[in-house]
């Protein structure tokens, strides 16, 4: 439940968390968009073309073939880097079993991929730099 800040006197920016943005996109409230929160601000991402899915799909192979038991792939999933970052990256290899993760978000990842080619100025500063 979203609580309003008592005792504001000057105007100041909300900044979202992970648990209120999943709270609000697991009651529908952001159907139908692409939306990912870096540092407390909702950012919605351009939807995936074509060569997007055939570069996501192949490196996905890829990287299920060559890594060693013990790590595993999670497609366009969660990543919380922090309170109030969820990235969700296109590939994330996740040390230990997909599940280890039954009951709560990844947080760290032994790889992060990003296909890039509508979004690669914003993939290439922003979220390469969390």
């Amino acid at each position: 439940m979203l609580k309003l800040t008592k005792g504001l006197s000057a105007p100041q920016p909300f900044r979202w968390t992970c648990s209120l943005f999943h709270d609000v996109c697991d009651a529908g409230s952001f159907e139908g968009r692409n939306l990912i929160l870096v540092n407390g601000n909702l950012v919605e991402m351009p939807p995936p073309n074509p060569p997007h899915n055939l570069a996501l799909t192949l490196a996905d192979e890829i990287l299920r073939a060559i890594f060693r038991p013990g790590y595993f792939v999670r497609n366009q999933m969660a990543l919380e880097l922090n309170e109030q970052t969820d990235t969700v990256p296109d590939l994330a290899m996740i040390r230990g079993q997909p599940r280890d993760l039954a009951n709560s978000q990844a947080t760290t990842a032994a790889l992060v991929l990003e296909m890039s080619d509508s979004t690669l100025a914003y993939d290439t500063t922003t979220k390469v730099e969390l």
